[in-house]
């Protein structure tokens, strides 16, 4: 039994791609069209850490730099039997999968993501990391306040909103001793605030080109597999807006006999055990 690939959530810091991968011809190759259909450097990004400047590019490099590593993966180990979708990373699994094509999502991505930054800038939305401040009165906090989405990403705990009631809840967190700092604009995935933004999306989604997948595509969406052009649509129209079940996933995954997964990163790939 092979084990499945991961293709997991956008990254929001740029990942440094390990150099034997960014070095390897077909992978600068992949970036470069990458690159072109974008209009961001994308080889630069990955060679720099550092928060991506606005979603359009954050899409850009995560899409590129995944297939990227994929193509790279599999091109000495083979292809998976089983990929899995996770957030963002769906696009990157359905092109490995063979159900999207690359420059055609990257297009489409680029265009949401210019489209959700336009939204939420325009309703003065903003984001904030912060951490030094444990316990329920941090949730209950944002709940008073209202409008605030709270999430947990790679670099620490994140507050999500427009400026004025994150200004209060900033307030609040250094009052209590902890500490906040100012990152570029987020957007609130797999949320009721996402879905404003997300109606300009959903355009784009119309006019993509979707194919069976040639190789099974598991969903943290729905924990299903989407096995039709009609699956993936539904899947790609939901879920950016949805919450994703990433553990019921997991646990489908060790039901199957599955031990672990090989995920695919901005910055390569490695073996996750599906214990931890």
């Amino acid at each position: 039994m092979r084990i499945p690939h991961l293709y997991s959530a956008l990254r929001y810091k740029s990942a440094v791609m390990r150099p034997e991968i960014i070095s390897d011809p077909k992978v600068r190759q992949t970036l470069a069209a990458a690159s072109r259909v974008s209009g961001r450097d994308v080889a630069s990004a990955l060679q720099n850490k550092r928060y991506f400047v606005d979603m359009a590019e954050s899409y850009a490099v995560t899409l590129g730099a995944q297939v990227a590593v994929g193509r790279y993966f599999a091109e000495r180990n083979g292809e998976p039997e089983l990929i899995v979708g996770h957030s963002l990373g769906h696009y990157a699994g359905l092109v490995m999968a063979g159900s999207l094509d690359f420059e055609e999502t990257l297009s489409h991505l680029s265009a949401s993501g210019r489209a959700a930054d336009d939204y939420f800038h325009r309703f003065n939305y903003a984001t904030m990391l912060f951490g030094g401040v444990a316990g329920r009165a941090v949730f209950n906090k944002a709940a008073e306040i209202g409008g605030i989405l709270l999430q947990m990403h790679s670099d620490g705990s994140v507050a999500i909103g427009r400026t004025d009631p994150l200004n209060e809840f900033k307030a609040f967190i250094e009052q209590m001793g902890g500490e906040t700092k100012a990152v570029p604009l987020r957007l609130p995935f797999h949320n009721d605030l996402m879905k404003p933004a997300f109606a300009v999306a959903r355009a784009g989604i119309d006019k993509l080109s979707i194919h069976s997948p040639r190789i099974t595509f598991l969903s943290t969406y729905n924990v299903e597999h989407l096995s039709s052009p009609e699956a993936v649509f539904q899947a790609l129209a939901n879920e950016m807006v949805s919450p994703h079940k990433l553990q019921a996933t997991i646990q489908k995954l060790v039901d199957a006999g599955h031990d672990s997964v090989i995920e695919m990163t901005t910055a390569g790939f490695d073996e996750v055990a599906l214990a931890e």
